[in-house]
């Protein structure tokens, strides 16, 4: 059974991965069919294989070993690539699976009852299966899940296993494609959360109902690594939560203990009236049903409720789901009235993200006590401070107002943080009336109401008291005298030497982008070369299985070609986008999909910053099409991803730091009903404060030390969005993390969607023959384009030297169409080019060459478009086809 020391592998989450991308890149098939065995250390020898999940609930609990071999046939219980959660069963128990995010790359969902062949570890101290590889083989079967009342168990039991409870729906919440809803369950509260793309079904309807859910049961984890709630991860592929006819549960509710959380209003009694927060604060709820409250959240009370703000008025929501991954969140909610007169939400709906304002400056008199809480900034005097356990208490006076500042910070950081000498604070926070503890954090006894502080980032102190003696008055002016005598003199010095500094300066800040351009040129080259490498393994390795003394199988033949064929194309796809990322020219826009550029861009970025940076890519797939320059908006793709990185890795620069960058595309409609497409970077980072986010598009503006960044980057991709006509923006926020939203205009009609075939096209047989001369100085390449052609029914003349091909055509050879290669030793491929065209002027001429950008030389030396141009490496049909067409123009 999968018990709360599994919290423990969270910790360790980033490590499985780097050794998962490992295991990958080694080859799959070799993964999929090796024996796993963990010796003893205390013996040398091998340990068991456990081959059942009730092997591993007997071996719990062992300390001779850290780990045991398992090879274990079990069934789906949930399986999502989203929350990259995996739990299964077999007839004995139920466990956690941790899968290398590869798997979820190959596997995104399977349906429960899906039936696995998994081969990996038991990792002892956390009591789940660390899995190597993962079969599929091909049967199913429905799990019966097990009948509880979440109300009778205790944390922990039934772990990891497929279950069917029932409950009370209180409260539902929806952030983007997942649902979670709060349900009772005799006085105990539970959590269901699913991911729901395909189903248009509105989890509102539910609230007040009780319903019967099926699920996998898990638990939420608090700060200490400690279960808390239970919660029932539902899968997509099966149904969603059914109204139950008959009583939920039977005696007291929930509701029955706490007056608090019972609504003095039933669900559905009457339509809910949309109301805005002034009229909530003036007027509050009105007793004949529930009401609707479109605003932002601006501050969260994990597990009590959240701030949201409208029009500059804020109104505090009770709710059991509250989330601080919903701050900033523009939202929907539905309230209702509960008996103590508080709001407490019924359904919540997340639409978009943005930064959030601040509050308005107040005076303290101003403060309406019965309005309360709302965010706010105030100025007062500093009057004391003191410590209650790790709450820092500030008293504060504004006028004739004493309040109080409630800060929770640690010793080492308060520590840092000097009050001394301070005469007036700025603080900033959420404005509640006094808690009931007031005697302990105000020892004056006289504060009027209280303001929590979100972090010490909300003190700013505006002045100090400067208090001198008449001593330190003396050595004070005598200092200014001698360092204004001492000032002008050196003045003049300085001045001469202002020219040669300005020189100075420009000449080493020119070397020094000449450095950092070479350091990212050196990144990017090591990590493509890196990608090339496993590309050719994948190529050599199929074709050497295919040619190998023992015949293979038709499927398997087919099986190697087909994986040799997606390498080659894989590793086509990098060289263009490498070629694409390096060329400067001016904009020129064409209709693309912004799908592709996203992940031309994170193929280089993948190549770049290595395996501890993980992308996850939520790409929304019915995009229309855009007007783009695709190589300038990759580079500022990549230079968002390496900017995030970054981030995540903080000031010191390590590089053994792990994190994820979010990337996410959608279509969205402005009022006028003009579609564009949105695009958001997100990171995990150190995030930045108020000030710098202000300045972070100004030329030549970095946070980064000297010698790390120019401070070019995020202004020259401004620059570039807006010549696209689109529009960025950056949103952050200190220990949180930093996100850019880019939009882009799109156009209504033009729909692109891509595939990809497995197989090549088929070429065409019954074309005519023709006469070919085949110029290329590389032996293998000539012999496999002869081969080639021959094989498509030409006559093929195949020749190493341009020279020799010059002398050949001036002779007057039979020849109906030229193949040349531009790059070659001796003579270019550019004279031979201007040679021919010079005695065989009507003679068609095919340039071929894994460097498109000589093309552009040929027109600007010579003044003649070739006839057409093969980008290496081609397929046969791209081949015939190019031949056909020059041809026949000819």
């Amino acid at each position: 059974m999968f018990t709360a020391s599994t919290a423990s592998r969270f910790s360790r989450f980033g490590d499985t991965i780097a050794c998962a991308i490992v295991l990958c890149l080694l080859g799959w098939s070799g993964g999929l069919g090796g024996d796993v065995t963990a010796a003893s250390p205390g013996e040398g020898g091998s340990a068991p294989t456990l081959l059942t999940l009730g092997d591993l609930a007997r071996n719990y609990g062992r300390r001779d070993v850290k780990s045991l071999p398992v090879d274990l046939t079990v069934f789906v219980s949930y399986w999502d690539h989203r929350d990259e959660a995996v739990f299964v069963q077999d007839p004995y128990e139920a466990c956690y699976l941790d899968v290398p995010h590869a798997m979820f790359e190959r596997f995104p969902c399977l349906a429960p009852g899906t039936e696995l062949h998994v081969r990996g570890k038991l990792v002892l101290d956390g009591h789940y299966v660390h899995v190597d590889s993962v079969e599929l083989t091909g049967f199913k079967q429905p799990i019966e899940p097990k009948s509880v009342r979440i109300h009778e168990l205790s944390l922990g039991d039934w772990w990891s296993h497929c279950v069917v409870t029932t409950g009370t729906v209180l409260e539902v919440a929806q952030s983007g494609r997942q649902w979670t809803a709060a349900l009772d369950s005799h006085g105990t509260l539970f959590t269901v959360h699913r991911f729901d793309e395909q189903s248009a079904f509105n989890w509102s309807d539910l609230i007040g109902k009780c319903v019967q859910v099926t699920g996998t049961l898990s638990c939420e984890m608090d700060f200490n690594g400690q279960p808390f709630r239970y919660v029932v991860r539902t899968n997509e592929l099966g149904e969603v939560m059914q109204v139950v006819t008959g009583p939920c549960q039977s005696g007291k509710s929930a509701a029955d203990d706490d007056p608090k959380s019972s609504p003095s209003v039933s669900p559905g009694r009457s339509a809910a009236r949309a109301m805005d927060v002034s009229e909530l604060r003036s007027a509050g709820i009105p007793d004949d049903g529930a009401i609707t409250l479109a605003g932002q959240i601006t501050s969260v009370t994990d597990a009590e409720g959240y701030l949201i703000e409208s029009g500059g008025k804020g109104l505090f929501v009770r709710s059991a789901l509250a989330n601080r991954r919903l701050l900033g969140d523009l939202v929907d909610v539905s309230l209702c009235r509960q008996q103590d007169n508080k709001c407490q939400l019924k359904s919540l709906r997340s639409h978009a993200f943005r930064s959030i304002p601040p509050p308005p400056l107040v005076a303290a008199d101003s403060i309406n006590v019965e309005q309360l809480p709302y965010r706010a900034c105030m100025r007062a005097n500093l009057i004391a401070s003191h410590s209650v356990g790790t709450k820092r208490v500030i008293t504060l006076r504004d006028g004739q107002t004493p309040f109080v500042a409630i800060c929770d910070v640690e010793d080492p950081l308060w520590e840092k943080f000097n009050l001394n000498g301070v005469r007036q604070l700025s603080v900033t926070g959420m404005v509640v009336p006094l808690p009931p503890e007031a005697g302990r954090l105000d020892e004056s006894g006289k504060a009027s109401f209280a303001i929590e502080l979100p972090g010490i980032d909300s003190i700013q102190i505006i002045s100090r008291w400067w208090q001198l003696s008449s001593s330190t008055a003396i050595i004070s002016l005598a200092s200014i005298a001698l360092v204004c005598t001492t000032g002008m003199v050196c003045f003049a010095i300085l001045w001469l030497r202002v020219q040669h500094a300005d020189r100075t300066n420009e000449r080493l800040a020119m070397q020094l982008v000449q450095s950092q351009k070479m350091d990212a040129l050196g990144r990017l080259a090591g990590g493509v070369a890196h990608d090339f490498n496993n590309l050719l393994t994948g190529i050599s390795a199929n074709l050497e299985l295919v040619d190998r003394r023992t015949p293979l199988e038709n499927d398997q033949r087919q099986q190697c070609l087909d994986s040799a064929r997606r390498c080659t194309r894989q590793a086509t796809k990098l060289v263009r986008s490498l070629l694409g990322f390096s060329r400067q020219a001016n904009l020129e826009l064409e209709l693309g999909s912004i799908n592709q550029a996203i992940e031309d861009a994170v193929l280089l970025a993948k190549a770049t910053l290595g395996p501890n940076i993980q992308f996850h890519l939520d790409l929304y797939s019915d995009l229309p099409a855009c007007r783009f320059d695709k190589p300038q908006l990759e580079q500022v793709f990549f230079n968002l991803c390496i900017n995030a990185r970054d981030a995540i890795c903080g000031r010191g620069g390590r590089r053994d730091v792990q994190g994820s960058i979010d990337i996410q595309s959608t279509l969205l409609v402005d009022s006028d009903r003009n579609p564009f497409v949105e695009i958001s970077v997100r990171d995990a980072g150190e995030g930045m404060d108020r000030e710098t986010v202000a300045r972070i598009f100004e030329p030549f503006f970095t946070t980064k030390p000297v010698g790390e960044g120019t401070g070019l980057g995020l202004s020259l991709a401004y620059g570039v969005i807006k010549q696209h006509g689109g529009t960025i923006e950056c949103q952050s926020e200190r220990g949180v993390g930093t996100q850019f939203t880019i939009r882009l205009p799109a156009e209504s009609k033009i729909q692109l969607n891509r595939s990809e075939p497995v197989a090549p096209p088929a070429v065409a047989t019954n074309t005519p023959s023709y006469s070919i001369l085949l110029i290329d100085d590389d032996d293998s390449v000539r012999a496999v384009t002869k081969l080639s052609l021959e094989t498509l029914g030409h006559r093929v003349t195949a020749m190493q030297d341009g020279r020799e091909a010059i002398r050949s055509l001036a002779d007057g050879a039979a020849v109906d169409l030229v193949i040349l290669d531009l790059l070659m030793p001796m003579i270019s491929g550019r004279e031979v080019y201007r040679e021919i065209r010079a005695c065989r002027r009507e003679l068609p001429i095919i340039v071929c060459s894994g460097l498109l950008t000589e093309v552009d030389k040929i027109r600007q030396e010579t003044g003649i478009e070739p006839d057409a141009y093969l980008a290496k490496p081609f397929q046969l049909v791209d081949l015939q086809e190019t031949i056909q067409r020059v041809v026949n123009a000819s």
